[in-house]
């Protein structure tokens, strides 16, 4: 059972590094389609793709994001990181090694507490292993929405409600999606909800 456990686990690691190199002409992809729409006059949809051509690694997606923010009397601030999926698998490579390590020493030693090791390592490769997925999650498909048209973000998801207005090319992060309503957060800690018709977002 642990051979089986430890081989999935390498087959893991083997998979996530053939989906970076699957991933690699991506961020270009997406910093060139910024600069096509930012040729035609279409502002929040060149933020959408030049804030994802950062997340994923191209620096100078974010000096125009700024820039063109300013132009705009946009508010800076952003909500978004950079996730590289690599990290997480390479702690959980470790993690595997050090198991290794340490049941090599109790076979040398020739004790019993292998199985309270054994236990150990499954809960901390568990942990690590959802890490992982959450982070190449994120590094795919970051919650990333970017104001089309002007519009409201409101209290509920009801347009009686309305908090504050939305200027286009402001950047959100998205909590929540209904098929009409989206909940966000914004980079100056508003939460609230936007219609959805009005925002640029990954599907």
């Amino acid at each position: 059972m642990k051979r089986v456990f430890l081989f999935l686990l390498l087959l893991t690691l083997a998979r996530g590094n053939g989906e970076e190199e699957a991933l690699r002409g991506k961020p270009g992809a997406a910093y060139n389609l910024g600069v096509y729409h930012y040729s035609r006059g279409e502002y929040p949809q060149a933020i959408f793709w030049w804030r994802l051509s950062w997340i994923r690694g191209q620096e100078r997606a974010g000096t125009l994001i700024n820039s063109l923010k300013r132009r705009l009397g946009i508010r800076e601030g952003s909500l978004f990181r950079r996730a590289h999926p690599d990290l997480p698998a390479a702690l959980l490579l470790l993690v595997l090694l050090a198991f290794l390590a340490y049941n090599g020493y109790l076979l040398y030693r020739r004790s019993r507490p292998a199985l309270m090791a054994e236990a150990l390592f499954l809960a901390a490769a568990a942990a690590l292993f959802l890490l992982t997925l959450r982070e190449r999650s994120y590094y795919l498909n970051p919650p990333l929405c970017v104001v089309g048209e002007r519009g409201r973000i409101y209290s509920a998801p009801s347009p009686n409600l309305p908090v504050e207005e939305l200027l286009p090319g402001e950047e959100l992060r998205c909590l929540e999606t209904r098929p009409s309503w989206v909940k966000v957060e914004t980079p100056w800690g508003t939460v609230g909800w936007v219609r959805r018709k009005g925002l640029i977002m990954l599907r």
